[in-house]
């Protein structure tokens, strides 16, 4: 496609493409016709429905999940690939089962080197300004930051681990002829081509997903051809920005450099889909390549973190492997995993960590193959970070993506984290009969990001929503709370709430919160409620100084036997007590309930909780109980 190079030119191809230059897009791209696409290879149990319902891309998808259709793959607007859970209903309405009578499953691949030992994975981008990734504003001016985002994530965290829902733009950069010399054009079946084996590429991970229990989405949305003055095939990668910018330009709305306007077609792209993260595919035409690699010599590429990957029609070594693994290779590469194979400048050696959890890409072959698994060749996996493994998926690579299970529950840890709530106060005071106004805040706790290529303080992420939010008082039935906007659907919500009067005295306020994932809150948080005119307890009468500053005891301290220890605090509510050794791990536990006297005493006995006697020096005690954490120090003479 080539445009002439002139002011009326750039004015026509912003109106072509239904934009106001420089300013960014507020709409959807244009529908994608991709009739082909329902025949398009896959697993048995995945099925192709169309849509014909209005309405946001989330909130489609939202009423295919809410159905119990699992979406794997949707190539919005309207074509989903589904895989029917065992509570599956009949589709909603505005939904067709269009799925083929039969869907052959493609050949298997040859394992040779997909790359022949060239590096594909770049180093992670330098990252635009912390400040212009705080939430508020994008990099131009009046572009607002998707307000969807992870709770915990900022504009540059793109993607921080492969659970839940991607957004993935692909881009279409076609040259105009008016620099290099105009060689490829983007026609109607090539950009087919290049869909189909996305769709074909992200089934394969959501298959694996599947097959470990991880929820995993990919919402494709492709966007119109890009016009450039370059060839992008015929430019190095230390060119690539050229191209890549004037390809962005008409999708951002403002000019700037490739990286930041990646990251804002990326953002932009997740708020409209209501995806979790974004990475945006670069396609370029090269269908009569000899040798399929640009010209000093890089392949199919990634910025390793994100946000974008290239990928070429006619693949380097389109002998060994085809489109499909190239993508679904890249789009690890977005989530921060490394690659495992050997090349002449390989740098991603087996000793090297990376990812949200900081994992080791112990099944890497470099620096040279057997390094970190030694004689022992039968640690040695397959893997598409490896060589052409389509369907094979390593433990390292899993765990650099953040598929970790560190307590071994069965269940990824990511999708255990649970939900805190602060009150803005831990006591509050009226006079009898007069309401009392309560507010705070509810939020998911994310785990800790501990990737080092961010340095070791990466933003923590989690994905899971506050979805409810209640209190009790004096331990009566609990009552729900609705946040200030009126809807759950952050990873925080502020609340405020009318408390009325509960009668002379001191009454105990509790609060419990649930997240997405259906995890509670382990030990409510707790305030306490002061109403004037007459003295009570909590829930009798009196005043009890140790319900609102708990009271912790140790000793004898040092002692060369047990060691006694003694919690005061609120009558009726629960503790939990861990002692620690001087490496931080936990040596023994107790579970406590405070009686109606508000005190409870127990004992160690100087063993570890496989009942082996303690080592003789330094530990600490940690008791939790409501929002209150104490600690003392303990010395077992031996």
């Amino acid at each position: 496609m080539r445009f002439a190079s002139s002011s009326f030119g750039r004015s026509f191809r912003c109106a072509a493409l239904i934009l106001a230059c420089g300013t960014a897009r507020a709409g959807a791209a244009p529908a994608w016709s991709g009739e082909s696409l329902r025949s398009v290879a896959r697993a048995p149990e995945v099925r192709v429905v169309t849509s014909s319902r209005a309405g946001s891309p989330g909130a489609t998808v939202d009423a295919l999940e809410h159905a119990g259709y699992h979406v794997d793959v949707a190539v919005l607007p309207d074509i989903f690939f589904v895989r029917p859970g065992t509570h599956a209903a009949g589709l909603p309405p505005g939904f067709a089962d269009a799925t083929p009578p039969a869907a052959a499953r493609a050949p298997a691949e040859t394992p040779f080197d997909p790359f022949e030992g060239r590096a594909d994975a770049l180093p992670p981008a330098i990252r635009p300004s912390r400040a212009l990734g705080a939430r508020g504003a994008g990099r131009a001016a009046g572009i607002r930051l998707p307000g969807g985002l992870p709770y915990g994530a900022r504009w540059t965290d793109t993607s921080e681990f492969m659970v839940g829902r991607v957004a993935v733009p692909i881009l279409f950069p076609d040259s105009d002829g008016s620099i290099d010399v105009n060689r490829y054009d983007w026609t109607p079946a090539l950009r087919d081509s290049v869909v189909r084996s996305a769709v074909r590429g992200f089934l394969k991970w959501t298959a694996i997903a599947s097959a470990h229990g991880v929820p995993l989405t990919f919402l494709v949305e492709v966007e119109p051809i890009s016009p450039t003055r370059y060839e992008p095939i015929d430019r190095t990668i230390a060119d690539e920005h050229l191209w890549l910018e004037e390809a962005l330009e008409p999708l951002v709305g403002y000019q700037g450099d490739a990286v930041t306007m990646a990251y804002e077609l990326a953002n932009a792209a997740r708020a409209r889909l209501g995806a979790h993260w974004a990475a945006v595919l670069v396609a370029v035409q090269n269908d009569t390549d000899p040798d399929g690699s640009f010209p000093d010599g890089l392949r199919e590429h990634a910025v390793l973190g994100g946000p974008y990957f290239v990928i070429t029609v006619k693949p380097s070594n389109a002998a060994s492997a085809s489109v499909d693994y190239y993508i679904e290779h890249e789009m690890t590469h977005m989530f921060w995993a490394l690659d495992e194979y050997p090349a002449g400048n390989a740098w991603w050696s087996c000793t090297l960590r990376t990812g949200y959890f900081a994992q080791p890409n112990t099944n890497s072959d470099v620096p040279i193959p057997a390094y970190c698994y030694g004689a022992n060749q039968s640690l040695r996996r397959h893997c598409f970070m490896k060589d052409n493994y389509p369907d094979s998926l390593c433990a390292a690579t899993a765990r650099q993506i953040g598929w970790v299970d560190l307590d071994q529950t069965g269940v990824l840890d990511l999708l255990e984290t649970r939900p805190t709530v602060r009150p803005d106060s831990v006591q509050f005071a009226g006079g009898l009969g007069a309401p009392f106004t309560i507010r705070g805040a509810a939020a998911d706790e994310a785990l800790p990001n501990t990737n080092p290529y961010e340095f070791e303080a990466g933003d923590s992420i989690t994905i899971a929503t506050v979805d409810s939010i209640l209190y009790r008082v004096d331990g009566g039935p609990w009552t729900s709370v609705n946040p200030d906007d009126g809807i759950f659907d952050q990873g925080s919500e502020r609340f405020t709430f009318l408390l009325p009067s509960p009668g002379l005295g001191n009454h105990l306020l509790e609060f419990q919160a649930r997240n997405s994932s259906g995890r509670n809150m382990l030990i409510p948080a707790s305030a306490l409620v002061t109403v004037a005119g007459g003295a009570a307890p909590i829930g009798g009468s009196g005043t009890d100084d140790a319900a609102i500053h708990p009271r912790l005891h140790a000793g004898p301290v040092p002692s060369s036997g047990g060691v006694r220890f003694s919690l005061a605090g609120r009558r009726g509510s629960s503790a939990r007590a861990r002692l620690y050794d001087v490496a931080g791990r936990v040596i023994r536990s107790w579970s406590l309930a405070l009686p109606a006297s508000g005190v409870v005493d127990w004992e160690w006995d100087g063993r570890l909780s496989g009942g082996e006697p303690g080592a003789g020096g330094l530990y600490f005690l940690v008791v939790e109980t409501g929002p209150h954490r104490l600690n003392r120090r303990v010395v077992l003479l031996r």
